[in-house]
């Protein structure tokens, strides 16, 4: 009866072959003295642990990275002991001095340093080509180019050059590119231009993007935006007016079906802004339209409020607004002392500071939540201004509120905020 890997299964059979690793070495000797014509019975069983499949190769690979360290270690001492002996290699003082100098006024990347070392100790014969690809992780062929550039050109060759080719016969035309730019101030479009010239889109695309032309509105760029700021709260206020569609029932903003969400005949009212210049502190109130007595008012309601903390008015600004142009109201100002100022015609962005207040309490108060009605809306309206003005972070004011730039003491504070 003969002995078989079934009867051991801890156990590999001699004659079988088994997937060995990958830096497992055959021992010559070994088989040198097998018997490969002993009888099958006469086979040996070679135990093994229970966990050779799951444990045996790890362990293998791990003692194959110990033996290269170990190697490298001792390379490391034999190069230590070569440096204390005086062994090393003399590299040429001036170009490591001209190196140093140039890396200094950032004439020349770190990175090219290592590439002149590499280069002056193949030259200088510290290092053959494959050793000294291996020394500095690069390939043996990479180390040959640098040395040739180094032998040609010195320390300037071995600067990084462009990948650009020196000729390029099948670049477009100087005149046909002077062309296309040409073209373009017309204000032609990208494939007009392409019919016209006989070339490409891509090609058009191309020479009008090294132009700077790629867009339309890069041939008459946009005005820069001027901005400004008074210098102390109250010498200028902007005055400016909404308006907002009245509703019986939650909108088709909220419900997304314009027949059930529709209030008929509900009618309109009008949101009068105000915000002053420096301080960016806002009063709104919502009258029933924006005829010159509203205006008149809700001027006069403005002053008495900025009174009250303090601040005296010197200008008004508007628009050019049907109400604003009466004489009533520009008698209105007189009487009050005040300068009135009006944008100039189809310019909102004069008077930007409320406009941009207008969007900030759209989108925080008129429609931040679903108010069943109108009314609600409009009894919300005097608790979203006092977080505006003395909690709400203003991101023109370094995130600290309009009320902040008034410099109120804390008994005015504790007053004004109680």
């Amino acid at each position: 009866m003969t002995n078989s890997s079934d009867d051991h299964p801890h156990r590999l059979d001699a004659d079988v072959e088994y997937p060995l690793p990958p830096d497992h070495e055959p021992d010559e000797r070994a088989a040198t003295n097998r018997d490969e014509t002993s009888p099958p019975a006469e086979r040996a069983i070679i135990p093994v642990p229970p966990s050779f499949v799951t444990s045996s190769f790890p362990i293998l690979r791990a003692r194959r990275e110990l033996k290269v360290a170990v190697v490298a270690a001792k390379t490391a001492m034999a190069n230590l002991k070569r440096l204390e002996q005086g062994m090393q290699v003399q590299l040429d003082a001036l170009a490591i001095d001209a190196l140093i100098g140039a890396a200094t006024d950032n004439q020349l990347p770190l990175d090219d340093a290592d590439d002149i070392e590499m280069a002056l100790s193949v030259i200088e014969g510290a290092f053959s080509q494959a050793r000294a690809a291996r020394v500095y992780g690069v390939s043996a062929k990479i180390v040959a180019r640098w040395v040739e550039r180094y032998k040609a050109d010195g320390r300037a060759g071995m600067i990084d050059r462009s990948s650009r080719p020196i000729h390029m016969p099948q670049a477009t035309a100087a005149s046909i590119a002077e062309r296309i730019v040409a073209l373009r101030r017309q204000r032609w479009t990208g494939k007009h231009i392409a019919c016209e010239v006989g070339v490409s889109p891509a090609t058009v695309s191309r020479v009008l993007k090294r132009a700077g032309l790629s867009r339309l509105s890069d041939i008459e760029p946009a005005e820069p935006i001027r901005r400004y700021e008074r210098e102390h709260p109250g010498e200028m206020i902007h005055i400016d007016i909404k308006k907002l569609g009245r509703f019986e029932r939650v909108g088709h903003r909220i419900t997304g079906d314009p027949q059930k969400g529709r209030s008929r005949h509900a009618g309109w009212e009008f949101v009068h802004v105000c915000i002053d210049d420096a301080s960016r502190i806002a009063f709104s109130q919502i009258l029933p339209d924006e005829k010159k007595e509203s205006a008149i008012a809700f001027l006069k309601a403005a002053l008495a409020y900025y009174a009250s903390l303090g601040v005296s008015i010197a200008r008004v600004m508007t628009d050019n607004g049907s109400c604003y142009r009466s004489k009533a109201f520009a008698k209105a100002c007189r009487d009050l002392g005040l300068k009135h100022v009006r944008t100039r015609p189809y310019t909102p962005k004069t008077n930007g500071k409320a406009e941009r207040f207008i969007q900030t309490a759209l989108r925080e108060w008129a429609y931040a939540i679903a108010y069943p009605t109108s009314d609600h809306r409009a009894a919300e309206l005097p608790a979203w201004l006092h977080r505006y003005n003395w909690h709400r972070p203003h991101g023109s004011l370094k995130s600290k509120p309009p009320i902040s730039r008034l410099d109120l003491t804390r008994d005015n504070l504790l007053r004004l905020h109680s």
